[in-house]
């Protein structure tokens, strides 16, 4: 049974939306699909305890109403109310957050935040699952046409990585993605500046979707995960089982 995360939303668009970028490249390069060869996450070494957990529940404060298990996508999960949050979680809170998410489009995640202020996230990209993680979203059957017809391109499901530095204040998204891999290709420079826009947009676009939510600051302070702003007072979520 998997719990609601929502603090991971923005980290799960930043995969499957630079992956939208790459897959457009990917598709014209003949025989690329051997390189998606590696389905195991880059291990950053990151570790988390029971602990950390319940520190992360507490300090999000949603409140969690387990719905029945397997419903259609659609009617998986949905938000009511909203509540101030001002708080700081630790990258041992946050990865024992992230890892009991709902969602299974990306699993085996883990997230390292570096003393230079960048942060490494890896995790394993289920191709097969990211409609229904769209449907659950709510995201529209036109953005969500753009997303698959290169997703298609991206075969089994591959390691993703990510460096790079991100935050938002006052609405605006900063993006800096400095080094990015799927499976064993590393993602040539100019494929990763040419998609940062519609990134950004998409980011934007999905929070604003999302009941109750708003972000005034949020980024990487100090080694841990600043979030100030709003979250949903209740998620109701149906498990998968």
């Amino acid at each position: 049974m998997k719990k609601f995360l929502l603090g991971l939303l923005i980290f799960i668009v930043v995969i499957l939306v630079v992956a939208v970028g790459v897959g457009g490249y990917l598709g014209i390069v003949p025989g690329v699909s051997s390189l998606f060869g590696a389905n195991k996450p880059k291990n950053l070494g990151v570790t988390f305890t029971s602990q950390d957990l319940t520190n992360a529940e507490a300090k999000a404060g949603t409140q969690i109403v387990t719905l029945a298990p397997n419903l259609p996508p659609s009617q998986s999960i949905s938000f009511t109310g909203q509540k101030n949050v001002n708080t700081t979680f630790t990258e041992g809170e946050f990865n024992a957050w992230m890892n009991n998410s709902w969602d299974d489009a990306l699993l085996g995640c883990q997230l390292r935040i570096n003393s230079d202020g960048t942060a490494e996230f890896s995790g394993v990209l289920h191709t097969d699952h990211i409609q229904a993680f769209e449907e659950a979203l709510g995201i529209p059957v036109t953005d969500m046409s753009v997303i698959n017809k290169y997703v298609r391109f991206i075969k089994g499901n591959p390691a993703v990585y990510i460096k790079g530095t991100g935050s938002e204040v006052n609405g605006q998204i900063n993006l800096d993605v400095q080094q990015m891999k799927v499976g064993n290709l590393s993602v040539p420079a100019s494929i990763i500046q040419d998609n940062e826009g519609s990134l950004i947009s998409f980011m934007q676009n999905m929070i604003d979707k999302i009941p109750g939510l708003s972000i005034n600051n949020a980024g990487f302070v100090n080694g841990q995960v600043k979030f100030e702003g709003t979250l949903p007072a209740v998620a109701s979520v149906s498990p998968v089982e």
